[in-house]
């Protein structure tokens, strides 16, 4: 071949490696999948460059083959430690006599962190006695390289856009679980009532709720759905609009409605989840509370003379198909009385030193007159009890203040 030929044959291969580098950053710009950019990437590296065998390896999670062809042999291919990437910057010759499947290695650093490496090589060697595979090892790094951030540049996008969604449905799932809470309070001559809930993540399953029956009862609620996030919120917003319902044409009977309520939980989840529940009915005619409580932690009762706890008289709604036993309490109500509910995300607030806020921290800071009064004075207690510790859970107060 004269110098002529030779000249002109290296201003075309230049050309081409050229013209195929703008064509892939051209389809990165143009956002093509990652599969076609993968594609494109064997296209010019098998087709025009003749590299006979190739396999490529990213990070993600874990270590992934992303590309393999030809007969190259790499099921026992061992990822090389973070010291190889940052020895090896460029093309590495392969020296490892086991692996004769390939001749290079192109590992590839990205923000100095290990992000991909290539394995190539060729049958046999060409004319002139070079491999394709050596001959084209530099533009091969190029092109490994463009490819493999690329591709992460894609991945840490899609992330991103799916983190910014989820973001959004969380924003709008804490607004409609707002929405659901009630925003009011009633405050009579007689008695008040408050509630207070901070949501451990941006949604929660804890709740409270207050509505009218009749002119003489209200009925007052506190459920916690096990887990957390999306699937506990969702599943709370659907138990309280039952609740609700089942209050719409007449008072039920609080233990049949239990064993509906329990029903209705099983049905829904089959064992997976379970609502810790205390529902309680006020009569101010009368003056006296009945309630029932499905496993929930028990709500606090503070008279003149002591404190009672309000306990379970159930399982929580959901263990089984059937509640064992449900039971009904009457409690008599006098001027001066005092009950809080509340979630275990308030007992089991801890501080540095592990000790937990616990029912007597709830017993201790029970002060006020007035039901907004009490829950902020407990709240605050809790803390102050926990310093610098985050809250572990769901946190919901409901307290109650006959005057």
């Amino acid at each position: 071949m004269s110098n002529t030929e030779r000249l002109s044959s290296k201003i075309k291969q230049r050309d081409f490696k050229l013209n195929a580098l703008l064509e892939l950053t051209e389809a990165i710009n143009a956002n093509s999948s990652e599969q076609d950019l993968i594609f494109q990437f064997q296209n010019i590296v098998q087709t025009h460059l003749g590299i006979e065998k190739l396999a490529l390896f990213v990070k993600r999670e874990d270590w992934q083959c992303l590309l393999q062809y030809g007969d190259m042999n790499v099921s026992e291919f061992v990822i090389p430690t973070d010291d190889f990437f940052h020895t090896n910057k460029g093309v590495a010759l392969s020296e490892d006599a086991s692996h004769e499947s390939y001749d290079v290695v192109v590992p590839v650093l990205h923000n100095n962190q290990p992000l991909a490496i290539a394995l190539a090589g060729d049958n046999a060697e060409d004319a002139r006695g070079m491999s394709p595979t050596v001959k084209h090892m530099r533009f091969l790094q190029t092109l490994t390289s463009v490819l493999s951030v690329a591709l992460e540049n894609k991945r840490l996008l899609t992330n991103l856009v799916q983190q910014e969604r989820l973001k959004k449905e969380l924003e709008l799932a804490a607004e409609m679980q707002q929405l659901l809470l009630p925003n009011h309070f009633p405050d009579t001559a007689v008695w008040n009532v408050q509630g207070i809930y901070r949501a451990h993540q941006q949604v929660g399953g804890d709740y409270y709720d207050v509505f009218q029956i009749s002119p003489e009862e209200w009925v007052f609620c506190l459920g916690d759905v096990s887990g957390k996030g999306m699937p506990a919120a969702f599943l709370m917003s659907n138990f309280q609009a039952y609740v609700r319902n089942a209050f719409e044409e007449k008072r039920p009977d609080l233990v049949s409605l239990a064993n509906k309520l329990n029903k209705r939980v099983w049905d829904a989840v089959q064992g997976e989840k379970f609502i810790t529940f205390f529902l309680a009915v006020y009569n101010s005619k009368i003056q006296e509370l009945e309630y029932v409580n499905c496993g929930h932690n028990a709500p606090v009762f503070k008279t003149a003379s002591e404190f009672k706890h309000f306990g379970a008289t159930s399982i929580g709604l959901g263990m089984l198909p059937e509640l064992p036993r449900v039971s009904a309490v009457e409690e008599k109500i006098n001027s001066g009385d005092v009950l809080l509910g509340y979630t275990d995300g308030l007992v089991e607030v801890n501080n540095a030193e592990g000790d937990y806020f616990e029912i007597e921290g709830i017993e201790r800071n029970m002060k006020g007159s007035h039901a907004k009064d009490v829950c902020l004075s407990v709240e605050n207690a809790a803390n102050v009890f926990r310093g610098e510790c985050l809250f572990n859970d769901d946190v919901a107060i409901l307290a109650i203040c006959w005057k």
